[in-house]
């Protein structure tokens, strides 16, 4: 079940972590004599804060994450009157490389192009770690959300 009351955004990764925190300690006390405890570890439910890309995505991995689970509740709570954030306002879209769409344009790009574009654009103050994360895992991220 997802609830959306319509802000911070949590990252997906993050909440994933988190997600499995509570879904283990909720197994630890399923067993439990206790009828009433039983019935309360048998309930989980998680609130991401922001209705942005990060925190539609975190909702979305919270929901496939708890999919086989029964008792368990996501609510994303948004600020504002429609959910979207700062993603629903950028023009530029969503930088990938190579992505499928590229591809079946036929529009030649690279990881690496990405990584030297990227690191241009920082004018010497990205973190070279943290570029090459995004650029290597871009192409995955662009498709997970056209899927």
């Amino acid at each position: 079940m997802v609830r959306l009351l319509l802000g911070a955004t949590l990252a997906a990764g993050l909440l994933s972590l988190g997600i499995n925190r509570l879904l283990h300690l909720r197994d630890q006390r399923q067993y439990m004599v206790d009828t009433e405890d039983a019935h309360m570890a048998a309930r989980a439910h998680i609130v991401v804060v922001g209705g942005g890309l990060a925190g539609l995505a975190a909702a979305a991995e919270a929901l496939r994450a708890t999919a086989a689970r029964t008792g368990v509740t996501v609510t994303l709570v948004e600020k504002e009157a429609r959910a979207g954030g700062n993603s629903a306002k950028a023009s530029s879209g969503i930088n990938g490389a190579p992505t499928r769409t590229q591809l079946a344009q036929g529009i030649r790009d690279s990881v690496e192009a990405f990584a030297r574009d990227t690191l241009a654009s920082g004018r010497g103050r990205s973190s070279t770690a943290l570029v090459g994360k995004l650029v290597n895992d871009s192409a995955q991220a662009v498709a997970w959300l056209q899927d």
